[in-house]
């Protein structure tokens, strides 16, 4: 970050990180259950596949 950046000041940044991560894991977790639902329609897999 620059230092005249207006975008995050200084005293953002844990709050901006914080955020950053919590959107990362929900985004994650998104994409993971559309691809999990996807692949059960597809048949590609199974629910209780391992018994």
């Amino acid at each position: 970050m620059t230092r005249g950046s207006t975008r995050h000041p200084c005293g953002w940044a844990p709050f901006v990180a914080a955020t950053d991560i919590a959107w990362g894991v929900v985004l994650g977790a998104l994409v993971t259950g559309v691809a999990t639902l996807l692949l059960r329609r597809l048949r590609v897999i199974t629910p209780h596949a391992a018994r």
